[in-house]
């Protein structure tokens, strides 16, 4: 039960009469109270000046919990007491006499919306009037360029007690060592509960990586297939007059990787000999057939070769 003296509304125990105080409604020369039968707190107001009372009186509908009213209407009558007559059938109103206390609506706004990779963006979310309960906003990221790989934030739950208008929330973005263009995401503000709306804002994050050119390469790919020969040969490469060995009888499989503009040959150290060079092999398909003793049977040192350009240099 709620009762309302001319300047406070009070919440009433039946069953042991406490009263608890509500808050103050801030109105003079209250004469009545009544709950009409939308379950709206209705008061009267006598209007009074110099001279007395005017014999008119102003009507509003009151929240007890707020102490906000909001203006219904003026009658040219004094009314000392209110009352509502629940026996006879009474079509309520759709539309609100009016609003005491009207749910805020939400914006965002920028404290820092661009900031280079590692550094935070931060945000203030408010409220477009001050709200007698607590309010709750969600606050999400959503993806653009911009990914969860680029900033810290997890979608979070914003209140604001009762009267506060305005939140700050900060964004840390994540520092790489990649070149990108600038990268950009959204931040939201959603009603989630005594709030209405949504709102959004931009946010964007710089580079500060320096741009990477990758250089090209010759990656030269080989596969052991046989030896026939009396000596113990090794294969490779020869480049600037050094031999690189990168075969033998026991070898395998691998590749060896050179810039682009560096000239090479193909070349056969003579019983493993690096100062015994000889480069005469003949290719069928991907294979060369090498001879190290002149006989003319090129089967005495075989192995796959095949090469690939590559760019080297860059993630």
């Amino acid at each position: 039960m709620v009762l309302v003296t001319s300047t406070t509304s009070y919440k009433i125990n039946k069953s042991d009469y406490s009263v608890e105080k509500l808050a103050k409604h801030n109105l003079t020369a209250v004469t009545g109270a009544t709950v009409d039968k939308a379950g709206n707190l209705i008061i009267s107001r006598t209007k009074i000046n110099d001279l007395g009372h005017t014999n008119k009186s102003d009507i509003y509908k009151l929240n007890p919990y707020s102490g906000n009213t909001c203006f219904i209407s003026e009658v040219p009558v004094r009314l000392n007491d209110l009352t509502t007559n629940t026996s006879i059938s009474t079509a309520c109103y759709t539309a609100p006499l009016c609003e005491t206390d009207p749910l805020p609506s939400i914006s965002i706004s920028a404290i820092e919306d661009t900031v280079t990779e590692g550094q935070t963006l931060s945000f203030t979310v408010s409220l477009s009037n001050s709200y007698y309960q607590n309010v709750e906003v969600e606050v999400s990221a959503i993806e653009g360029t911009a990914t969860s790989a680029d900033y810290n934030f997890a979608t979070q739950l914003i209140t604001f007690t009762a009267g506060e208008t305005d939140s700050t929330i900060e964004i840390p973005t994540i520092d790489n060592a990649e070149f990108s263009e600038t990268k950009s995401f959204t931040i939201q503000a959603t009603a989630n509960s005594n709030s209405t709306g949504n709102a959004n804002a931009p946010a964007m994050i710089l580079n500060d990586d320096a741009e990477c050119t990758p250089t090209p390469y010759t990656k030269i790919n080989y596969q052991f297939v046989s030896e026939s020969a009396g000596y113990n040969n090794d294969w490779g490469l020869k480049v600037n007059n050094q031999f690189i060995k990168l075969l033998d009888e026991y070898g395998g499989s691998g590749s060896y990787q050179l810039p682009a503009s560096t000239q090479f040959d193909y070349a056969l150290a003579l019983n493993g000999n690096a100062s015994k060079l000889t480069n005469n092999f003949r290719w069928h398909g991907q294979k060369q057939y090498w001879e190290d003793q002149n006989d003319g049977d090129y089967n005495d040192f075989v192995v796959t070769v095949w090469t690939e350009q590559i760019q080297v240099g860059c993630n």
